[in-house]
C-alpha cells in the first residue's frame, strides 16, 4: 500500500468574477466558538481550510479591493469555489 501525504486538492479556490484567480485572499476559519485561525490562498488561489482545536464550520474569505464574504457554509462539497466582486468604495 502506498500512502501520500499532502497530496489533496484544494480545499477552496477563490477567483475574481471573470475567474482569474486570486492570490493572498486571507481565508479565516470560525467554528462555534472560536475563530481566527486563517491561510492565505497562493497564486493559483487556492487554499487549505485552516483548522483549529475545533471543528471548523465557517469561512469568510477578504481581499483589500475585494468585496468580503462571510459564512460560507463547510458542509459543501470540495473545492468550494468563492467569486469575489470588486470593491464598491475601492477598499
Amino acid at each position: 500500500m502506498l500512502l501520500l501525504a499532502g497530496c489533496s486538492g484544494p480545499d477552496v479556490i477563490v477567483s475574481d468574477q471573470s475567474g482569474k484567480p486570486i492570490e493572498g485572499a486571507r481565508v479565516t476559519g470560525t467554528s462555534l466558538s472560536m475563530n481566527g485561525q486563517f491561510t492565505m490562498t497562493n497564486a493559483k488561489g487556492e487554499a487549505q481550510i485552516p483548522r483549529s482545536a475545533q471543528e471548523t464550520k465557517w469561512l469568510a474569505i477578504t481581499k483589500p479591493g475585494y468585496t468580503s464574504v462571510e459564512g460560507i457554509d463547510l458542509s459543501q462539497p470540495r473545492p468550494i469555489v468563492v467569486k469575489l466582486a470588486p470593491a464598491k468604495n475601492g477598499n
